[in-house]
C-alpha cells in the first residue's frame, strides 16, 4: 500500500512538473511569436525617456541591448537618440519596435548589466499607444495612452507596470500576461504624462 501511494505522488509530482514546464514553454512561444507577428507603424508614438545616464553610457547598453536580442531582429528596427539636456535623452523608434522587445528594453535600461547600478540614478519610463500587436487583457485598452515603467521597490527585476488612464497593470516576463494591481508603485524621477 505505502509504495501505491508513493507511486502516486510521484505520479503526480511528475504531472505537476511537466504543466509548469509546458506553461512555461507556451509563455515563451508567445513572446516569441509576439515578435515574428508584429507589423511595424510608422506613425508608433513610441518613445522611451532615460535620465541618470550620458550619452556614452546609454550608447554601450543599447550596443549590449542589440547583443543580446540579435537573434529577435532588433537590428532592423533602428533607434533614434535625442539628448533633451539635463542628463535626459529621448529613444523613438522610427520604423517602430516590437512590443514585447520594447519592453525587454525599458527592464534593460533600468537593470543594464555590468554596471553599477548603486553609482546611478536612473529613471526609465516608455509611452506608446497600445495596439493589438501588445498581449492585451481587454482589447477596449487598443487605442490608448500608455505608460511603462519599473515599480518603485521592484525586487522581481523581471517586470514591467503599464499605467492607462487611472489603471495600472504588470506584466511579469515570467507569467506572460498582464495583471491590474491596485498600488500603481511609480517611482521617484518619473513624472507620469497625462
Amino acid at each position: 500500500m505505502n509504495s501505491y501511494i508513493s507511486l502516486s505522488a510521484a505520479a503526480c509530482i511528475l504531472l505537476l512538473v511537466s504543466a509548469l514546464v509546458l506553461q512555461s514553454s507556451c509563455s515563451k512561444r508567445n513572446r516569441a511569436s509576439q515578435v515574428t507577428s508584429f507589423t511595424a507603424n510608422a506613425d508608433n508614438g513610441k518613445e522611451i525617456i532615460v535620465r541618470g545616464l550620458s550619452n556614452e553610457e546609454l550608447a554601450r547598453i543599447l550596443s549590449d541591448f542589440k547583443e543580446i536580442y540579435k537573434d529577435r531582429g532588433i537590428r532592423d528596427h533602428p533607434l533614434k537618440i535625442n539628448p533633451l539636456g539635463n542628463n535626459t535623452i529621448r529613444i523613438t523608434f522610427p520604423q517602430d519596435f516590437p512590443p514585447i522587445i520594447f519592453t525587454y528594453l525599458i527592464n534593460y535600461l533600468q537593470y543594464p548589466k555590468g554596471f553599477d547600478l548603486k553609482a546611478h540614478s536612473i529613471a526609465v519610463y516608455g509611452t506608446v499607444v497600445l495596439s493589438t500587436d501588445f498581449l492585451l487583457p481587454d482589447q477596449n485598452l487598443v487605442g490608448q495612452k500608455s505608460v511603462f515603467y519599473i515599480p518603485a521597490n521592484d525586487h522581481d527585476y523581471d517586470l514591467v507596470y503599464i499605467r492607462v488612464g487611472d489603471q495600472t497593470f504588470e506584466d511579469s516576463f515570467v507569467t506572460n500576461n498582464w495583471r491590474k494591481v491596485t498600488d500603481p508603485r511609480i517611482p521617484s524621477g518619473i513624472d507620469l504624462p497625462k
